[in-house]
């Protein structure tokens, strides 16, 4: 799986994923997918609601983003687990390909303070759905 992410820009029919928050609370839950072709998609659920947000990155920015995505950990990391503090939010990594599930990862928003490899996930989510959104999401 870690190939996959870190060649993700030779394979257009592998979609790699970053769920962040949850539906009701503050922005709701936001989903980023991008394809190796690079089409992407930011998905906003908040409140019932549903808001999809198209997008669209270069070759070299998919590759780039695949290869620190590998070099981060994207299919290696686990969370420590419990305890958590309150208000604390689920972070969800799936891989697909040609639209079946390979892989998924849970972890949590506070799991960037312990694991340095989502610190680096959640930052570059934020600077895409951000830059997609302009600046309407991620928070």
């Amino acid at each position: 799986m870690e190939q996959l992410v870190r060649d993700l820009s030779h394979h257009d029919d592998v979609t790699i994923s970053v769920t962040t928050g949850t539906e009701h609370f503050r922005k709701g839950l936001v989903k980023l997918s991008i394809g190796g072709d690079g089409s992407l998609t930011i998905t906003n659920h908040r409140a019932g609601e549903r808001r999809d947000y198209p997008g669209k990155l270069t070759r070299e920015e998919v590759e780039k983003l695949g290869q620190e995505f590998a070099a981060a950990g994207f299919t290696t990391l686990r969370s420590p687990g419990p305890p958590r503090e309150p208000g604390d939010s689920p972070v969800v990594l799936e891989i697909t390909r040609a639209g079946e599930q390979r892989y998924q990862a849970e972890l949590w928003y506070g799991d960037r303070e312990t694991l340095p490899g989502v610190d680096v996930i959640i930052r570059r989510f934020d600077a895409i759905v951000e830059r997609v959104t302009d600046g309407e999401l991620p928070y």
